[in-house]
């Protein structure tokens, strides 16, 4: 499948902002060429509200985990599942960079983070650098996984080191050649026992780059040297 795509090249979060025209307790949208040109009349929609055109002022109930797409006229909104922003109460400026690319093939795409892009083909993940041009990286994890389906979290460090995980169990790898079971202990220090049906991986979220399943941190990068 061969689209143009307006990609979100870059994701940062300010969180204070002094405005006088900005409420307490809003989340604002910056959207930004990657020259510096403001884009006008993008469509922003945060957990499920879409503003007019143009409009990057959003008011929040309360505090959370909030989920948001930017996508232009005439262009297909790449999205993700981490296009979100954490809201503690205090005002928060999301900053988009948006650039246009050339064809992107997105078949098979499990994940992506800014320039990184991560496949799923016959059991073989692969990872590209270079916003899914090539795909220079790859580990066989059909053992673990046949179906994309299979993989309920998936995570790329700075350092390009691998970790994801089926419903259950996690897993690891420094070099994209050998994974690893890891072992997964909460912020009490106990073994972590997830439940397939309600409280798994699937269920993971981040704070702070910290990984929250339900109420209970959790402790999984024991293998990892994140750089």
């Amino acid at each position: 499948m061969k689209i143009k795509i307006y990609f979100l090249l870059f994701i940062s979060l300010t969180l204070s902002i002094s405005s006088c025209h900005r409420k307490s307790g809003d989340i604002v949208f910056s959207v930004n060429r990657y020259d510096g040109k403001p884009v006008k009349n993008a469509v922003v929609t945060l957990d499920g509200v879409t503003n007019a055109p143009g409009d990057y002022i959003f008011n929040v109930d309360g505090p959370g985990i909030k989920e948001y797409s930017v996508t232009k006229d005439g262009y297909d909104n790449v999205g993700g599942q981490y296009c979100k922003v954490e809201f503690t109460g205090e005002p928060v400026q999301v900053n988009v960079i948006m650039q246009l690319n050339d064809d992107i093939d997105l078949t098979n795409l499990l994940w992506y983070n800014q320039n990184i892009f991560c496949k799923f083909v016959n059991g073989v993940l692969s990872m590209s650098t270079d916003y899914g041009k090539t795909y220079t990286y790859s580990i066989d994890i059909s053992e673990i996984a046949g179906e994309k389906s299979d993989i309920k979290t998936l995570w790329i460090f700075e350092d390009l080191e691998l970790f994801f995980a089926d419903l259950t169990r996690c897993f690891y790898s420094h070099d994209w050649k050998t994974w690893h079971e890891s072992t997964v202990y909460d912020i009490d220090g106990n073994i972590f026992k997830p439940n397939p049906e309600d409280h798994n991986f699937s269920r993971m979220s981040y704070h702070n780059n910290r990984p929250i399943i339900g109420d209970r941190e959790l402790y999984i990068w024991g293998n990892y040297s994140t750089g």
